[in-house]
Protein backbone atom coordinates (compact mmCIF):
# COMPACT_ATOMS: atom_id res chain seq x y z
CA UNK A 1 0.00 0.00 0.00
CA UNK A 2 2.95 2.44 0.83
CA UNK A 3 4.36 1.71 -2.99
CA UNK A 4 0.45 2.21 -4.72
CA UNK A 5 0.68 5.80 -2.61
CA UNK A 6 4.14 6.82 -3.30
CA UNK A 7 3.76 6.13 -7.08
CA UNK A 8 0.96 7.94 -7.46
CA UNK A 9 2.15 11.23 -5.55
CA UNK A 10 5.37 10.97 -7.77
CA UNK A 11 3.11 10.97 -11.07
CA UNK A 12 0.88 13.55 -9.80
CA UNK A 13 4.39 15.44 -9.65
CA UNK A 14 6.59 15.12 -12.26
CA UNK A 15 4.20 14.74 -15.16
CA UNK A 16 4.31 18.67 -15.57
CA UNK A 17 5.58 19.56 -18.84
CA UNK A 18 7.47 22.41 -16.85
CA UNK A 19 10.25 19.99 -16.47
CA UNK A 20 11.39 20.23 -19.92
CA UNK A 21 12.55 16.42 -19.59
CA UNK A 22 15.24 15.82 -21.88
CA UNK A 23 16.85 12.46 -22.43
CA UNK A 24 21.22 12.32 -22.32
CA UNK A 25 21.96 10.97 -25.94
CA UNK A 26 23.42 6.76 -24.66
CA UNK A 27 25.40 5.63 -27.95
CA UNK A 28 23.08 2.20 -28.98
CA UNK A 29 20.67 3.22 -25.67
CA UNK A 30 22.57 -0.09 -24.05
CA UNK A 31 25.02 0.14 -20.57
CA UNK A 32 27.57 -2.44 -20.42
CA UNK A 33 28.45 -0.99 -16.36
CA UNK A 34 31.19 -3.65 -15.47
CA UNK A 35 33.18 -6.17 -17.21
CA UNK A 36 34.78 -8.82 -14.07
CA UNK A 37 37.38 -11.13 -15.51
CA UNK A 38 38.68 -12.00 -11.97
CA UNK A 39 37.44 -15.68 -12.77
CA UNK A 40 38.51 -16.14 -15.97
CA UNK A 41 37.49 -17.85 -18.05
CA UNK A 42 34.40 -16.81 -16.58
CA UNK A 43 33.41 -13.43 -17.69
CA UNK A 44 30.35 -11.44 -15.95
CA UNK A 45 29.18 -7.71 -17.21
CA UNK A 46 26.54 -5.93 -15.89
CA UNK A 47 24.18 -4.92 -18.28
CA UNK A 48 21.20 -2.32 -18.38
CA UNK A 49 18.84 -2.76 -21.68
CA UNK A 50 17.51 0.03 -23.85
CA UNK A 51 15.44 2.49 -22.06
CA UNK A 52 11.90 1.13 -23.68
CA UNK A 53 12.80 -2.28 -22.37
CA UNK A 54 13.73 -1.07 -19.21
CA UNK A 55 10.72 -2.14 -17.03
CA UNK A 56 10.40 -5.37 -18.09
CA UNK A 57 11.47 -8.66 -16.98
CA UNK A 58 13.63 -9.83 -20.03
CA UNK A 59 14.11 -13.69 -20.23
CA UNK A 60 17.55 -15.03 -20.72
CA UNK A 61 17.18 -15.31 -24.76
CA UNK A 62 16.53 -12.02 -25.33
CA UNK A 63 20.29 -10.93 -24.30
CA UNK A 64 23.29 -12.53 -26.82
CA UNK A 65 27.22 -12.00 -26.61
CA UNK A 66 29.87 -12.50 -29.52
CA UNK A 67 33.54 -13.12 -28.57
CA UNK A 68 35.65 -11.73 -31.36
CA UNK A 69 32.91 -12.50 -33.76
CA UNK A 70 31.33 -15.72 -32.64
CA UNK A 71 28.55 -16.18 -31.03
CA UNK A 72 28.57 -17.53 -26.96
CA UNK A 73 26.30 -19.35 -24.71
CA UNK A 74 25.27 -16.70 -22.10
CA UNK A 75 23.50 -17.14 -18.08
CA UNK A 76 21.92 -14.36 -17.14
CA UNK A 77 19.80 -13.22 -14.21
CA UNK A 78 17.99 -10.11 -13.13
CA UNK A 79 19.62 -8.19 -10.35
CA UNK A 80 17.60 -7.89 -7.07
CA UNK A 81 16.64 -3.69 -6.29
CA UNK A 82 16.46 -5.05 -2.48
CA UNK A 83 20.16 -3.96 -2.07
CA UNK A 84 20.58 -1.01 -3.74
CA UNK A 85 22.74 1.56 -2.14
CA UNK A 86 23.26 5.12 -3.60
CA UNK A 87 25.19 8.20 -2.21
CA UNK A 88 24.00 11.40 -3.69
CA UNK A 89 27.38 13.55 -4.57
CA UNK A 90 25.86 17.22 -5.40
CA UNK A 91 28.15 20.74 -6.52
CA UNK A 92 27.70 23.28 -4.41
CA UNK A 93 29.31 25.67 -6.46
CA UNK A 94 27.06 25.89 -9.41
CA UNK A 95 25.50 29.04 -10.39
CA UNK A 96 22.00 29.83 -8.59
CA UNK A 97 19.90 28.92 -10.97
CA UNK A 98 21.88 25.47 -12.05
CA UNK A 99 21.88 24.54 -8.41
CA UNK A 100 17.81 24.73 -8.25
CA UNK A 101 18.03 22.81 -11.30
CA UNK A 102 20.17 20.09 -10.35
CA UNK A 103 17.72 20.36 -6.59
CA UNK A 104 15.10 19.48 -8.49
CA UNK A 105 16.71 16.77 -11.10
CA UNK A 106 18.62 14.99 -7.47
CA UNK A 107 14.91 14.87 -5.73
CA UNK A 108 12.98 13.27 -9.12
CA UNK A 109 15.77 11.03 -9.01
CA UNK A 110 14.90 9.67 -5.18
CA UNK A 111 11.16 9.88 -6.41
CA UNK A 112 11.64 7.14 -8.51
CA UNK A 113 13.52 4.87 -5.99
CA UNK A 114 11.92 1.93 -4.80
CA UNK A 115 11.17 1.97 -1.02
CA UNK A 116 13.67 0.52 0.82
CA UNK A 117 16.39 1.70 -1.07
CA UNK A 118 19.23 3.32 0.82
CA UNK A 119 20.25 6.95 -0.12
CA UNK A 120 22.91 9.11 1.40
CA UNK A 121 23.63 13.02 0.51
CA UNK A 122 26.96 14.27 0.36
CA UNK A 123 27.82 18.05 -0.08
CA UNK A 124 30.85 18.37 -2.54
CA UNK A 125 32.14 21.81 -0.80
CA UNK A 126 35.40 21.58 0.76
CA UNK A 127 35.35 19.94 3.22
CA UNK A 128 32.46 17.49 2.16
CA UNK A 129 29.96 17.64 4.38
CA UNK A 130 27.13 14.21 5.13
CA UNK A 131 24.16 16.10 4.89
CA UNK A 132 21.72 12.65 5.09
CA UNK A 133 23.74 9.66 6.58
CA UNK A 134 22.56 6.47 4.85
CA UNK A 135 18.85 5.88 5.47
CA UNK A 136 15.79 4.16 3.73
CA UNK A 137 13.81 7.11 4.16
CA UNK A 138 12.94 8.69 1.13
CA UNK A 139 10.95 11.27 2.84
CA UNK A 140 13.93 12.60 4.62
CA UNK A 141 16.06 12.65 1.81
CA UNK A 142 13.84 14.41 -0.13
CA UNK A 143 13.70 16.94 2.70
CA UNK A 144 17.97 16.73 2.64
CA UNK A 145 18.00 17.70 -1.11
CA UNK A 146 15.63 20.87 -0.28
CA UNK A 147 17.78 21.73 2.37
CA UNK A 148 21.19 21.39 0.29
CA UNK A 149 22.82 25.74 0.06
CA UNK A 150 25.37 26.95 -2.39
CA UNK A 151 28.92 27.59 -0.54
CA UNK A 152 31.90 27.86 -2.60
CA UNK A 153 34.83 25.62 -3.26
CA UNK A 154 34.61 22.37 -4.76
CA UNK A 155 36.39 18.96 -3.33
CA UNK A 156 34.84 16.02 -5.82
CA UNK A 157 36.95 13.42 -4.80
CA UNK A 158 36.93 13.94 -1.23
CA UNK A 159 33.48 13.74 -1.92
CA UNK A 160 33.38 10.21 -3.76
CA UNK A 161 35.14 9.03 -0.89
CA UNK A 162 32.91 10.39 1.77
CA UNK A 163 30.24 9.00 -0.06
CA UNK A 164 31.77 5.50 -0.64
CA UNK A 165 32.13 5.40 3.04
CA UNK A 166 28.52 5.99 3.57
CA UNK A 167 27.41 2.65 1.60
CA UNK A 168 27.48 -0.43 4.54
CA UNK A 169 28.91 -3.84 3.24
CA UNK A 170 25.91 -6.27 3.19
CA UNK A 171 24.55 -9.65 1.59
CA UNK A 172 24.15 -8.73 -2.49
CA UNK A 173 24.31 -5.18 -1.50
CA UNK A 174 24.97 -2.64 -4.96
CA UNK A 175 26.84 0.19 -4.05
CA UNK A 176 26.64 3.24 -5.98
CA UNK A 177 27.78 6.84 -6.52
CA UNK A 178 26.23 9.48 -8.47
CA UNK A 179 27.96 12.76 -9.00
CA UNK A 180 26.44 15.78 -10.18
CA UNK A 181 29.11 18.45 -11.30
CA UNK A 182 29.71 21.63 -12.95
CA UNK A 183 33.59 21.77 -13.13
CA UNK A 184 36.71 19.85 -12.22
CA UNK A 185 38.11 19.20 -8.61
CA UNK A 186 39.94 21.97 -6.68
CA UNK A 187 40.92 21.07 -3.39
CA UNK A 188 40.39 17.01 -2.39
CA UNK A 189 43.06 15.42 -0.69
CA UNK A 190 42.76 12.27 -2.41
CA UNK A 191 44.40 12.01 -5.76
CA UNK A 192 42.19 10.68 -8.71
CA UNK A 193 44.34 7.26 -8.87
CA UNK A 194 43.58 6.62 -4.86
CA UNK A 195 40.21 7.22 -5.59
CA UNK A 196 39.72 4.21 -8.33
CA UNK A 197 41.72 2.12 -6.05
CA UNK A 198 39.36 2.20 -3.30
CA UNK A 199 36.31 2.20 -5.42
CA UNK A 200 37.59 -1.31 -7.42
CA UNK A 201 38.53 -2.81 -4.00
CA UNK A 202 35.22 -2.14 -2.41
CA UNK A 203 33.12 -2.90 -5.52
CA UNK A 204 31.28 0.70 -5.93
CA UNK A 205 30.07 2.01 -9.30
CA UNK A 206 30.23 5.79 -10.42
CA UNK A 207 27.69 7.55 -12.34
CA UNK A 208 28.46 11.15 -13.86
CA UNK A 209 26.22 13.60 -14.69
CA UNK A 210 28.57 16.71 -16.02
CA UNK A 211 27.99 20.01 -17.56
CA UNK A 212 29.05 20.40 -20.69
CA UNK A 213 30.23 24.00 -20.46
CA UNK A 214 31.91 22.65 -17.14
CA UNK A 215 36.03 22.33 -17.17
CA UNK A 216 36.07 18.54 -16.10
CA UNK A 217 39.19 17.61 -17.82
CA UNK A 218 37.74 14.70 -18.42
CA UNK A 219 38.73 12.90 -15.11
CA UNK A 220 35.25 11.70 -13.56
CA UNK A 221 34.73 9.92 -16.80
CA UNK A 222 37.56 7.74 -16.31
CA UNK A 223 36.92 7.38 -12.67
CA UNK A 224 33.25 6.23 -13.78
CA UNK A 225 34.91 3.86 -16.39
CA UNK A 226 37.04 2.14 -14.53
CA UNK A 227 34.95 1.88 -10.95
CA UNK A 228 32.33 0.92 -13.64
CA UNK A 229 29.79 3.11 -14.27
CA UNK A 230 28.90 5.92 -16.80
CA UNK A 231 29.49 9.31 -17.39
CA UNK A 232 27.57 11.72 -19.01
CA UNK A 233 28.17 15.38 -20.21
CA UNK A 234 24.78 17.30 -20.32
CA UNK A 235 23.63 21.14 -21.30
CA UNK A 236 21.96 22.84 -17.82
CA UNK A 237 18.27 22.11 -19.65
CA UNK A 238 18.98 18.35 -19.89
CA UNK A 239 19.67 17.50 -16.40
CA UNK A 240 16.14 15.98 -15.44
CA UNK A 241 16.58 13.93 -18.33
CA UNK A 242 20.19 12.50 -17.25
CA UNK A 243 19.12 11.87 -13.65
CA UNK A 244 16.13 9.80 -14.68
CA UNK A 245 18.50 7.65 -17.28
CA UNK A 246 20.51 6.99 -14.28
CA UNK A 247 17.91 5.61 -12.46
CA UNK A 248 16.78 3.46 -15.40
CA UNK A 249 19.95 1.83 -15.83
CA UNK A 250 20.30 1.13 -11.83
CA UNK A 251 17.09 -0.18 -11.47
CA UNK A 252 16.97 -2.21 -14.53
CA UNK A 253 20.02 -4.76 -14.35
CA UNK A 254 21.38 -7.60 -15.45
CA UNK A 255 24.01 -10.08 -14.49
CA UNK A 256 25.19 -11.53 -18.39
CA UNK A 257 28.09 -14.30 -17.93
CA UNK A 258 29.56 -16.06 -20.37
CA UNK A 259 32.87 -18.84 -20.60
CA UNK A 260 35.62 -16.87 -23.19
CA UNK A 261 37.41 -18.89 -25.33
CA UNK A 262 40.47 -16.44 -25.98
CA UNK A 263 43.02 -14.75 -24.56
CA UNK A 264 44.44 -11.56 -24.21
CA UNK A 265 42.72 -8.38 -25.56
CA UNK A 266 39.45 -9.64 -27.55
CA UNK A 267 36.46 -7.55 -28.67
CA UNK A 268 33.11 -8.55 -27.10
CA UNK A 269 30.03 -7.50 -28.22
CA UNK A 270 26.76 -7.63 -26.23
CA UNK A 271 22.98 -7.24 -27.38
CA UNK A 272 19.36 -7.51 -26.29
CA UNK A 273 16.12 -7.28 -28.14
CA UNK A 274 12.84 -8.24 -27.61
CA UNK A 275 9.55 -7.38 -28.86
CA UNK A 276 10.86 -5.44 -31.58
CA UNK A 277 13.14 -3.20 -29.59
CA UNK A 278 16.71 -3.63 -29.55
CA UNK A 279 20.24 -1.96 -28.47
CA UNK A 280 24.12 -3.40 -28.89
CA UNK A 281 27.59 -2.52 -27.37
CA UNK A 282 30.92 -3.30 -28.04
CA UNK A 283 33.60 -3.05 -26.27
CA UNK A 284 36.97 -4.34 -25.92
CA UNK A 285 38.63 -6.52 -22.35
CA UNK A 286 41.83 -7.54 -21.73
CA UNK A 287 40.87 -11.65 -21.15
CA UNK A 288 42.99 -12.45 -18.42
CA UNK A 289 42.96 -13.97 -14.81
CA UNK A 290 43.98 -10.96 -13.79
CA UNK A 291 42.34 -8.36 -11.30
CA UNK A 292 39.16 -7.41 -13.69
CA UNK A 293 37.41 -3.49 -13.56
CA UNK A 294 34.95 -4.95 -10.77
CA UNK A 295 35.96 -6.64 -7.31
CA UNK A 296 33.72 -7.51 -4.22
CA UNK A 297 33.57 -5.32 -1.41
CA UNK A 298 35.52 -5.96 1.74
CA UNK A 299 38.63 -5.11 0.59
CA UNK A 300 41.47 -3.94 3.23
CA UNK A 301 40.15 -0.28 2.54
CA UNK A 302 38.99 1.39 6.02
CA UNK A 303 35.58 2.38 6.68
CA UNK A 304 35.02 6.02 7.48
CA UNK A 305 31.57 5.96 7.85
CA UNK A 306 30.22 8.32 10.96
CA UNK A 307 27.35 7.20 12.18
CA UNK A 308 25.10 6.99 9.60
CA UNK A 309 21.97 4.94 11.02
CA UNK A 310 18.96 2.88 9.26
CA UNK A 311 15.46 4.40 8.96
CA UNK A 312 12.18 2.96 9.56
CA UNK A 313 10.04 3.11 6.41
CA UNK A 314 7.35 5.72 7.55
CA UNK A 315 4.15 3.80 7.91
CA UNK A 316 2.40 7.79 7.59
CA UNK A 317 4.86 9.14 4.58
CA UNK A 318 1.46 10.18 2.37
CA UNK A 319 1.66 13.69 3.93
CA UNK A 320 4.95 14.14 4.18
CA UNK A 321 6.01 12.84 0.88
CA UNK A 322 3.48 15.27 -0.73
CA UNK A 323 5.00 18.02 1.26
CA UNK A 324 8.40 16.86 -0.02
CA UNK A 325 6.77 16.95 -3.70
CA UNK A 326 5.56 20.15 -3.61
CA UNK A 327 8.69 21.84 -2.67
CA UNK A 328 10.72 19.84 -5.30
CA UNK A 329 8.43 20.80 -7.76
CA UNK A 330 9.04 23.96 -6.91
CA UNK A 331 12.75 23.89 -6.98
CA UNK A 332 12.46 22.32 -10.29
CA UNK A 333 9.95 25.57 -11.62
CA UNK A 334 12.30 27.91 -10.50
CA UNK A 335 15.26 26.32 -11.78
CA UNK A 336 13.74 26.32 -15.14
CA UNK A 337 12.36 29.58 -15.19
CA UNK A 338 16.28 30.61 -14.14
CA UNK A 339 17.56 28.96 -16.94
CA UNK A 340 15.04 29.46 -20.06
CA UNK A 341 16.96 32.79 -19.92
CA UNK A 342 20.29 31.96 -19.81
CA UNK A 343 21.25 28.54 -20.91
CA UNK A 344 21.21 27.37 -24.13
CA UNK A 345 18.70 25.70 -26.47
CA UNK A 346 17.84 22.00 -25.17
CA UNK A 347 18.74 21.15 -29.00
CA UNK A 348 22.46 21.70 -28.10
CA UNK A 349 22.57 18.75 -26.82
CA UNK A 350 26.80 17.34 -26.11
CA UNK A 351 27.66 14.03 -27.47
CA UNK A 352 28.85 11.37 -25.34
Amino acid sequence: MKRVILVALVGLSVSAPAFGVVAPEVPGDLVVSKVDTTHYPQVTMIVAPPRLLAPRDLPADAFSVTENGERREVNVARLPNSGLQIALVLDPTVPPELFRAAQGAALDFVLRLPIGTRVALIDAGAPPEVTLPATTDLVAATRAVGDLTRRPDRAIYDAVRRADAELTPASQARHTVVVFTGGRDRSSSITLDALKRRLTVRGTSVYAIELSGGDTGGALATLAAGAGGESVRVASTELVGAYQRVADVLLNQYRVSFAARSRGRAQLSVGVAADGISGERSLGVELTALEGTSRRAGGAVPSERGGGRAVAEPLAAGVAIAMALLAGGLLVLLGRAGLRARSTPSSQRSAR
